[in-house]
């Protein structure tokens, strides 16, 4: 893992059309170039979303070389246009499962 003093940056990588194998080569990039994923847990309706997320990690990243930090998405009024955020019921970081496939 790189040690990193100072300047912090924060890449945010879309997830594309959801296949580990379409992501483009400048993600693919930016995903090798960092250190930690903040991946929020949107509950389990979109439970296969974070394992997605976890597959596209496992197959573009050598293993150990990156950590992943779970976050609760925080709730918010979604009929304003996302725009209204509330605080979090729950605060802490939540478990994020690693890739069972192979």
């Amino acid at each position: 893992m790189r040690q990193t003093l100072g300047v912090r940056k924060i890449h945010v990588i879309g997830i594309g059309a959801g296949d580990p194998d379409q992501l483009t080569l400048q993600a693919v990039r930016a995903l090798r170039g960092t250190d930690v994923f903040f991946v929020l847990d949107k509950g389990e309706v979109k439970a296969d979303l974070t394992r997605l997320r976890r597959d596209m990690l496992d197959t573009h990243i050598p293993d150990g070389t990156y950590r992943v930090v779970g976050a609760r998405d925080p709730e918010r009024d979604r009929t304003a246009g996302g725009a209204a955020y509330s605080p979090p019921s729950g605060t802490g970081a939540v478990p994020v499962p690693r890739s069972t496939s192979g």
